[in-house]
Parts: C-alpha cells; sequence; structure tokens
C-alpha cells in the first residue's frame, strides 16, 4: 500500500459503494420498465381483440342494415 495514496483508500470504497448503488438503481428501473412494457403491451393487445370485436359487430349490423332494407323494399312493392 505504500504506492497508493492514503486518499485513494477513503475513496475507492466510497467509489465503490457509489457505483453498487447505482447500478442497483439501474437494475431495479429497468425492471419498472419490463413491467410496464409487459402492461403496456397486454392492453395493446386487449385493444386490439375489442377492435377486432366491433368490426365484427359492425360488420353484422351492416348486414342486418342490407336484411332490412330488403324486407321494406319487398313490403313495399308488395303493398303497392
Amino acid at each position: 500500500m505504500s504506492n497508493i495514496p492514503e486518499y485513494m483508500t477513503v475513496i475507492s470504497p466510497l467509489l465503490s459503494n457509489k457505483i453498487d448503488e447505482i447500478c442497483n438503481m439501474i437494475s431495479s428501473n429497468l425492471k419498472d420498465i419490463k413491467t410496464s412494457t409487459d402492461l403496456l403491451d397486454k392492453k395493446v393487445s386487449n385493444l386490439e381483440k375489442n377492435f377486432s370485436n366491433l368490426e365484427t359487430k359492425i360488420k353484422i349490423i351492416e348486414n342486418n342494415q342490407n336484411i332490412l332494407k330488403l324486407i321494406s323494399n319487398d313490403y313495399w312493392e308488395e303493398t303497392h
């Protein structure tokens, strides 16, 4: 230790502790980001399913409207 300046024996452990603290904070933040990303992915997936369901319902409504038009036209022709 004769070649190492005395202040380094104090600063080195402090720096090491700070580096560990920063690494732990980064690791924790990355886990939080992963969790948030997973939740967002699930929400997007649910939105896609809901959108698909809406498209299906819209097609059913359009088909029903077309059927009603045909029935209405047939009724009109039969009564007039």
